[in-house]
Protein backbone atom coordinates (compact mmCIF):
# COMPACT_ATOMS: atom_id res chain seq x y z
CA UNK A 1 0.00 0.00 0.00
CA UNK A 2 1.62 3.93 -0.91
CA UNK A 3 1.97 6.01 1.46
CA UNK A 4 0.27 9.41 1.11
CA UNK A 5 1.20 12.16 -0.27
CA UNK A 6 1.70 14.06 2.53
CA UNK A 7 3.22 11.50 4.69
CA UNK A 8 6.08 10.93 1.97
CA UNK A 9 6.90 14.58 1.54
CA UNK A 10 7.78 15.01 5.28
CA UNK A 11 9.85 11.97 5.17
CA UNK A 12 11.12 13.50 1.87
CA UNK A 13 11.56 16.86 3.95
CA UNK A 14 13.18 14.98 7.42
CA UNK A 15 15.80 12.94 5.06
CA UNK A 16 16.96 16.59 3.46
CA UNK A 17 16.92 18.27 6.71
CA UNK A 18 18.79 15.59 8.24
CA UNK A 19 21.60 16.13 6.10
CA UNK A 20 20.95 19.43 6.42
CA UNK A 21 21.63 19.30 9.81
CA UNK A 22 24.60 16.78 9.19
CA UNK A 23 26.14 19.71 7.09
CA UNK A 24 26.21 22.32 9.35
CA UNK A 25 26.88 20.16 12.29
CA UNK A 26 30.12 18.59 11.06
CA UNK A 27 31.25 22.51 9.90
CA UNK A 28 29.87 23.33 13.94
CA UNK A 29 31.71 20.23 15.45
CA UNK A 30 35.25 21.19 13.73
CA UNK A 31 35.05 24.70 14.50
CA UNK A 32 33.40 23.65 17.97
CA UNK A 33 37.19 21.29 18.77
CA UNK A 34 38.95 23.94 17.95
CA UNK A 35 37.41 26.22 20.48
CA UNK A 36 37.73 23.35 23.16
CA UNK A 37 41.62 23.05 22.07
CA UNK A 38 41.80 26.78 22.76
CA UNK A 39 40.09 26.90 26.29
CA UNK A 40 41.99 24.17 27.11
CA UNK A 41 45.68 25.62 25.99
CA UNK A 42 45.05 29.61 26.79
CA UNK A 43 44.69 31.77 29.58
CA UNK A 44 41.41 32.70 30.07
CA UNK A 45 42.82 36.59 28.72
CA UNK A 46 43.87 35.05 25.08
CA UNK A 47 40.69 32.61 25.05
CA UNK A 48 38.52 35.57 25.84
CA UNK A 49 40.18 37.87 23.40
CA UNK A 50 38.98 34.21 20.92
CA UNK A 51 35.49 35.10 22.01
CA UNK A 52 35.60 38.74 21.76
CA UNK A 53 36.14 38.36 18.04
CA UNK A 54 33.50 35.93 17.35
CA UNK A 55 30.79 38.55 19.09
CA UNK A 56 32.47 40.98 16.41
CA UNK A 57 31.74 38.19 13.43
CA UNK A 58 28.03 37.46 15.16
CA UNK A 59 27.52 40.78 14.99
CA UNK A 60 28.27 41.08 11.01
CA UNK A 61 26.68 38.12 10.61
CA UNK A 62 22.88 38.78 11.04
CA UNK A 63 22.55 42.03 8.89
CA UNK A 64 24.59 39.96 6.19
CA UNK A 65 22.09 36.91 6.39
CA UNK A 66 19.04 39.79 6.59
CA UNK A 67 19.92 41.49 3.39
CA UNK A 68 21.69 38.86 1.39
CA UNK A 69 20.46 34.90 2.71
CA UNK A 70 16.71 35.67 4.05
CA UNK A 71 16.29 37.46 0.68
CA UNK A 72 17.51 35.17 -1.33
CA UNK A 73 15.64 31.77 0.22
CA UNK A 74 12.59 33.87 0.07
CA UNK A 75 12.52 35.69 -3.34
CA UNK A 76 14.81 33.36 -5.77
CA UNK A 77 12.12 30.81 -6.91
CA UNK A 78 13.28 29.66 -10.33
CA UNK A 79 16.35 27.04 -10.23
CA UNK A 80 18.26 24.94 -12.50
CA UNK A 81 18.15 27.56 -15.02
CA UNK A 82 20.64 30.36 -16.72
CA UNK A 83 18.31 32.79 -14.76
CA UNK A 84 19.33 31.53 -11.15
CA UNK A 85 22.70 31.62 -12.17
CA UNK A 86 22.51 35.19 -12.89
CA UNK A 87 20.89 35.48 -9.79
CA UNK A 88 23.96 33.86 -7.87
CA UNK A 89 26.08 36.63 -9.63
CA UNK A 90 24.19 39.03 -8.48
CA UNK A 91 24.24 37.90 -4.88
CA UNK A 92 28.07 37.11 -5.19
CA UNK A 93 28.75 41.21 -6.31
CA UNK A 94 26.37 41.95 -3.28
CA UNK A 95 28.02 40.29 -0.98
CA UNK A 96 31.59 41.52 -1.79
CA UNK A 97 30.12 44.84 -1.22
CA UNK A 98 28.52 44.48 2.14
CA UNK A 99 31.70 42.65 3.65
CA UNK A 100 34.35 44.50 2.29
CA UNK A 101 33.63 47.56 4.48
CA UNK A 102 32.54 45.12 7.34
CA UNK A 103 36.13 44.06 6.96
CA UNK A 104 37.35 47.35 7.07
CA UNK A 105 35.38 48.64 9.91
CA UNK A 106 37.14 45.09 11.55
CA UNK A 107 40.34 46.75 11.20
CA UNK A 108 40.17 50.32 11.82
CA UNK A 109 38.83 48.81 15.26
CA UNK A 110 42.21 47.01 15.37
CA UNK A 111 43.90 49.69 14.96
CA UNK A 112 41.80 51.72 17.80
CA UNK A 113 42.59 48.44 20.71
CA UNK A 114 46.50 49.05 19.08
CA UNK A 115 46.70 52.42 19.79
CA UNK A 116 44.65 52.88 23.51
CA UNK A 117 46.68 49.90 24.61
CA UNK A 118 45.16 46.70 24.71
CA UNK A 119 46.94 43.25 25.07
CA UNK A 120 48.47 42.44 21.74
CA UNK A 121 46.55 39.30 21.49
CA UNK A 122 43.16 41.25 20.59
CA UNK A 123 44.05 43.47 18.47
CA UNK A 124 46.03 41.25 16.04
CA UNK A 125 42.67 38.79 16.91
CA UNK A 126 40.65 41.83 14.79
CA UNK A 127 43.21 42.47 12.17
CA UNK A 128 42.88 38.80 11.12
CA UNK A 129 39.10 38.59 11.24
CA UNK A 130 38.86 41.57 9.39
CA UNK A 131 40.96 40.16 6.26
CA UNK A 132 38.84 36.94 6.91
CA UNK A 133 35.27 38.32 7.43
CA UNK A 134 34.70 38.11 3.41
CA UNK A 135 35.44 34.51 3.13
CA UNK A 136 33.57 32.75 5.99
CA UNK A 137 30.55 34.80 4.91
CA UNK A 138 31.02 33.85 1.43
CA UNK A 139 30.72 30.24 3.26
CA UNK A 140 27.44 30.81 4.30
CA UNK A 141 26.49 32.28 1.04
CA UNK A 142 27.12 29.02 -1.14
CA UNK A 143 25.62 27.05 1.41
CA UNK A 144 22.32 28.81 0.97
CA UNK A 145 22.22 28.25 -2.81
CA UNK A 146 22.56 24.89 -2.02
CA UNK A 147 19.45 24.81 0.38
CA UNK A 148 17.62 26.30 -2.65
CA UNK A 149 18.20 23.91 -4.93
CA UNK A 150 17.26 21.65 -2.24
CA UNK A 151 20.95 19.76 -2.74
CA UNK A 152 22.01 20.29 0.70
CA UNK A 153 24.33 17.15 0.05
CA UNK A 154 26.71 19.07 -1.87
CA UNK A 155 27.30 21.94 1.15
CA UNK A 156 27.54 18.57 2.85
CA UNK A 157 30.62 17.41 0.79
CA UNK A 158 31.77 21.44 1.85
CA UNK A 159 31.77 21.01 5.09
CA UNK A 160 33.98 17.94 4.68
CA UNK A 161 36.48 19.02 3.21
CA UNK A 162 36.72 22.06 5.70
CA UNK A 163 36.65 19.90 8.52
CA UNK A 164 39.36 17.94 7.13
CA UNK A 165 41.31 20.98 6.55
CA UNK A 166 40.82 22.45 9.89
CA UNK A 167 41.50 18.96 11.89
CA UNK A 168 44.97 18.62 9.76
CA UNK A 169 45.78 22.52 10.46
CA UNK A 170 44.61 22.14 14.66
CA UNK A 171 47.05 19.13 14.12
CA UNK A 172 50.43 20.39 12.97
CA UNK A 173 49.50 23.47 15.08
CA UNK A 174 49.50 21.70 18.22
CA UNK A 175 52.57 19.48 17.23
CA UNK A 176 54.37 22.15 16.65
CA UNK A 177 53.43 24.55 19.76
CA UNK A 178 52.25 27.16 17.65
CA UNK A 179 48.33 26.94 18.21
CA UNK A 180 47.42 30.29 19.30
CA UNK A 181 43.96 32.02 18.50
CA UNK A 182 45.49 34.47 15.80
CA UNK A 183 47.07 30.93 14.39
CA UNK A 184 43.58 29.11 13.95
CA UNK A 185 42.10 31.92 13.00
CA UNK A 186 43.86 31.85 9.85
CA UNK A 187 43.31 28.47 9.49
CA UNK A 188 39.71 28.97 9.64
CA UNK A 189 40.27 31.67 6.34
CA UNK A 190 42.68 29.07 4.42
CA UNK A 191 40.24 26.21 4.81
CA UNK A 192 36.86 28.54 3.81
CA UNK A 193 38.55 29.83 1.45
CA UNK A 194 39.49 26.25 -0.12
CA UNK A 195 36.32 25.19 0.08
CA UNK A 196 34.87 28.39 -1.70
CA UNK A 197 37.04 27.45 -4.06
CA UNK A 198 35.21 24.00 -4.41
CA UNK A 199 31.75 25.45 -4.69
CA UNK A 200 32.41 27.63 -7.44
CA UNK A 201 34.00 24.90 -9.71
CA UNK A 202 30.97 23.47 -8.60
CA UNK A 203 28.29 25.61 -9.59
CA UNK A 204 30.06 26.03 -12.94
CA UNK A 205 29.44 30.02 -12.59
CA UNK A 206 31.77 31.49 -15.13
CA UNK A 207 31.95 35.07 -16.73
CA UNK A 208 29.41 37.83 -17.45
CA UNK A 209 28.97 41.12 -17.35
CA UNK A 210 26.06 41.45 -14.63
CA UNK A 211 23.97 43.98 -16.21
CA UNK A 212 23.66 47.53 -14.09
CA UNK A 213 19.77 47.33 -14.17
CA UNK A 214 19.00 44.37 -12.92
CA UNK A 215 21.38 44.54 -10.31
CA UNK A 216 19.97 47.84 -9.08
CA UNK A 217 16.82 45.90 -9.00
CA UNK A 218 18.22 42.96 -7.21
CA UNK A 219 19.67 45.25 -4.16
CA UNK A 220 16.18 46.80 -4.23
CA UNK A 221 14.39 43.58 -3.93
CA UNK A 222 16.57 42.48 -1.64
CA UNK A 223 16.21 45.93 0.30
CA UNK A 224 12.57 45.85 0.18
CA UNK A 225 12.30 41.95 1.85
CA UNK A 226 15.62 42.76 4.11
CA UNK A 227 15.09 46.28 5.53
CA UNK A 228 13.01 44.82 8.42
CA UNK A 229 14.86 41.83 8.84
CA UNK A 230 18.03 44.36 8.94
CA UNK A 231 16.50 45.96 12.05
CA UNK A 232 15.97 42.67 13.60
CA UNK A 233 19.77 41.17 12.38
CA UNK A 234 21.12 44.64 14.34
CA UNK A 235 18.51 43.74 18.14
CA UNK A 236 19.19 40.01 17.24
CA UNK A 237 23.24 40.88 17.39
CA UNK A 238 22.72 43.61 20.78
CA UNK A 239 21.10 41.31 22.33
CA UNK A 240 22.51 38.01 21.93
CA UNK A 241 26.52 39.45 21.40
CA UNK A 242 25.87 42.58 23.50
CA UNK A 243 26.15 40.94 27.08
CA UNK A 244 29.27 39.77 26.25
CA UNK A 245 30.90 42.84 25.31
CA UNK A 246 29.28 44.55 28.36
CA UNK A 247 31.18 41.75 30.67
CA UNK A 248 34.05 42.32 29.07
CA UNK A 249 33.85 45.94 30.01
CA UNK A 250 33.10 45.19 33.43
CA UNK A 251 35.19 42.42 34.28
CA UNK A 252 38.05 42.34 31.91
CA UNK A 253 39.02 39.88 28.30
CA UNK A 254 39.26 36.81 30.70
CA UNK A 255 35.70 37.11 31.66
CA UNK A 256 34.25 36.93 28.12
CA UNK A 257 36.43 33.53 27.49
CA UNK A 258 34.66 31.90 30.36
CA UNK A 259 31.32 32.61 29.10
CA UNK A 260 32.10 31.24 25.62
CA UNK A 261 33.74 28.27 27.24
CA UNK A 262 29.97 27.99 28.62
CA UNK A 263 28.39 28.63 25.72
CA UNK A 264 30.67 26.12 23.39
CA UNK A 265 28.36 23.52 25.35
CA UNK A 266 25.19 24.43 23.19
CA UNK A 267 27.05 25.53 19.72
CA UNK A 268 26.19 22.16 18.35
CA UNK A 269 22.39 22.47 18.65
CA UNK A 270 22.32 26.19 18.03
CA UNK A 271 24.23 25.13 14.49
CA UNK A 272 21.08 22.71 14.46
CA UNK A 273 18.63 25.14 14.69
CA UNK A 274 19.61 27.22 11.97
CA UNK A 275 20.98 24.79 9.56
CA UNK A 276 17.04 23.17 9.91
CA UNK A 277 16.02 26.71 9.65
CA UNK A 278 17.90 27.56 6.42
CA UNK A 279 16.61 24.32 5.05
CA UNK A 280 12.87 24.71 5.87
CA UNK A 281 12.57 28.88 4.97
CA UNK A 282 12.97 28.30 1.65
CA UNK A 283 10.77 25.20 0.98
CA UNK A 284 7.76 26.99 3.40
CA UNK A 285 8.53 29.73 0.98
CA UNK A 286 7.85 27.91 -1.86
CA UNK A 287 4.40 26.22 -0.40
CA UNK A 288 2.99 30.14 -0.30
CA UNK A 289 4.18 31.10 -3.47
CA UNK A 290 2.28 27.84 -5.08
CA UNK A 291 -0.89 29.34 -2.37
CA UNK A 292 -0.50 25.25 -1.26
CA UNK A 293 -1.89 26.80 2.31
CA UNK A 294 -2.13 22.96 3.86
CA UNK A 295 0.74 22.20 2.55
CA UNK A 296 2.80 24.61 4.43
CA UNK A 297 0.80 24.44 7.59
CA UNK A 298 2.00 20.85 8.05
CA UNK A 299 5.26 21.17 7.09
CA UNK A 300 5.72 24.66 9.26
CA UNK A 301 4.21 22.62 11.96
CA UNK A 302 6.65 19.58 11.22
CA UNK A 303 9.90 22.13 11.26
CA UNK A 304 8.42 23.34 14.62
CA UNK A 305 7.92 20.76 16.52
CA UNK A 306 11.90 19.36 15.31
CA UNK A 307 13.64 22.13 16.68
CA UNK A 308 12.00 22.07 19.82
CA UNK A 309 12.31 18.68 20.31
CA UNK A 310 15.97 18.83 19.94
CA UNK A 311 16.48 21.28 22.03
CA UNK A 312 14.66 19.77 24.94
CA UNK A 313 16.66 16.41 24.45
CA UNK A 314 20.09 18.43 24.07
CA UNK A 315 19.11 20.53 27.69
CA UNK A 316 18.15 16.88 29.54
CA UNK A 317 21.88 15.99 28.40
CA UNK A 318 23.67 19.08 29.71
CA UNK A 319 21.75 19.01 33.27
CA UNK A 320 22.66 14.99 33.80
CA UNK A 321 26.17 15.35 32.00
CA UNK A 322 27.16 18.88 32.92
CA UNK A 323 30.50 17.36 35.23
CA UNK A 324 31.76 14.97 33.27
CA UNK A 325 30.82 17.20 30.16
CA UNK A 326 32.81 19.98 31.87
CA UNK A 327 35.53 17.39 33.05
CA UNK A 328 36.14 15.95 29.46
CA UNK A 329 35.86 19.16 27.61
CA UNK A 330 37.95 21.28 29.93
CA UNK A 331 39.81 18.98 31.79
CA UNK A 332 38.15 21.08 35.13
CA UNK A 333 39.14 24.40 34.31
CA UNK A 334 35.89 25.49 34.17
CA UNK A 335 34.41 23.28 36.66
CA UNK A 336 33.64 26.83 39.16
CA UNK A 337 31.34 27.52 36.27
CA UNK A 338 29.76 24.20 35.51
CA UNK A 339 26.06 25.66 36.70
CA UNK A 340 26.39 27.59 33.62
CA UNK A 341 25.70 24.82 31.36
CA UNK A 342 22.01 23.96 31.65
CA UNK A 343 21.40 28.46 31.56
CA UNK A 344 22.57 28.37 28.30
CA UNK A 345 20.56 25.07 27.72
CA UNK A 346 17.66 26.78 28.10
CA UNK A 347 18.60 29.52 25.75
CA UNK A 348 18.76 27.41 23.17
CA UNK A 349 15.41 25.80 23.92
CA UNK A 350 13.98 29.56 23.55
CA UNK A 351 16.03 30.05 20.74
CA UNK A 352 14.13 27.02 18.84
CA UNK A 353 10.84 28.59 19.66
CA UNK A 354 11.81 31.93 18.08
CA UNK A 355 13.10 30.51 15.37
CA UNK A 356 10.06 27.92 15.13
CA UNK A 357 7.65 30.79 15.25
CA UNK A 358 9.68 33.23 13.06
CA UNK A 359 9.61 30.62 9.62
CA UNK A 360 5.95 31.40 9.84
CA UNK A 361 6.27 35.24 9.65
CA UNK A 362 9.43 35.02 7.16
CA UNK A 363 7.68 32.74 4.34
CA UNK A 364 4.83 34.73 4.07
CA UNK A 365 6.89 37.85 3.75
CA UNK A 366 6.33 40.08 6.92
CA UNK A 367 9.54 40.34 8.16
CA UNK A 368 7.98 43.30 9.79
CA UNK A 369 6.47 41.41 12.55
CA UNK A 370 9.98 39.87 13.45
CA UNK A 371 11.19 43.06 13.38
CA UNK A 372 9.03 43.91 16.18
CA UNK A 373 10.24 41.16 18.55
CA UNK A 374 13.82 41.37 17.79
CA UNK A 375 13.18 45.28 19.05
CA UNK A 376 12.31 43.52 22.29
CA UNK A 377 14.86 41.07 22.72
CA UNK A 378 17.41 44.00 22.39
CA UNK A 379 15.98 46.33 24.55
CA UNK A 380 15.11 43.56 27.27
CA UNK A 381 18.38 41.85 26.91
CA UNK A 382 20.88 45.78 26.92
CA UNK A 383 18.43 46.99 29.63
CA UNK A 384 18.17 44.36 31.88
CA UNK A 385 21.45 42.86 31.50
CA UNK A 386 23.21 45.89 31.26
CA UNK A 387 21.86 48.04 33.95
CA UNK A 388 20.81 44.86 36.56
CA UNK A 389 21.94 41.91 36.09
CA UNK A 390 25.69 41.74 34.43
CA UNK A 391 26.63 44.38 36.80
CA UNK A 392 24.84 42.45 39.56
CA UNK A 393 26.09 38.68 39.15
CA UNK A 394 28.43 39.08 36.68
CA UNK A 395 29.02 35.93 34.35
CA UNK A 396 26.29 34.39 35.82
CA UNK A 397 24.19 37.41 34.73
CA UNK A 398 24.58 36.83 31.04
CA UNK A 399 22.96 33.65 30.25
CA UNK A 400 19.68 34.95 32.47
CA UNK A 401 19.68 37.77 30.24
CA UNK A 402 20.05 36.62 26.98
CA UNK A 403 17.36 34.10 28.11
CA UNK A 404 14.93 36.92 28.95
CA UNK A 405 15.78 38.43 25.77
CA UNK A 406 14.35 35.75 23.86
CA UNK A 407 10.83 35.02 25.79
CA UNK A 408 10.36 38.64 25.30
CA UNK A 409 10.72 38.50 21.50
CA UNK A 410 8.98 35.12 21.19
CA UNK A 411 5.86 37.24 23.75
CA UNK A 412 5.78 39.75 21.44
CA UNK A 413 6.19 37.48 18.09
CA UNK A 414 2.92 35.54 19.08
CA UNK A 415 1.40 38.78 20.11
CA UNK A 416 1.73 40.70 16.71
CA UNK A 417 1.60 37.73 14.36
CA UNK A 418 -1.50 36.20 16.25
CA UNK A 419 0.29 32.28 15.99
CA UNK A 420 -1.88 29.54 17.09
CA UNK A 421 -0.21 28.21 20.20
CA UNK A 422 -2.23 24.97 19.49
Amino acid sequence: MKKPFLEKGLIKLSQKGGVAILDQGLYSLINFIANIILARSLIQEEYGAFAIVFAIYALCYHPYSALILEPMSVLLQSRHTDEFRKHIQEHLLLHFVLTAPFGLLIIVCGLVLWKIGQIRVLYQSFFIMGAIIPIILLYWLFRQIFYILEKPSISLSGSLIYSIGMATSLGFLSYTHRLTTNSVLISMGINNLLVCVFFVLLLRIGKSVINQLNFRQRVINNWKYGKWMVLSAVFISIATEGPILILSGISGVGAAGIIRAAKNIIRPIQISIISISSYALPVLSREIGENREPQFRNKNRFFQIMLVSLAIAYELVIIVFRHPIERFLYDGNYSEYVNLFPLWGLVAIAMSLLYGYSLRVKARQQPQIYSYASMAFGAISMLLGGIVLIPLWNVWGVPITVLAGYIGAIFFLLLFSKIDLK
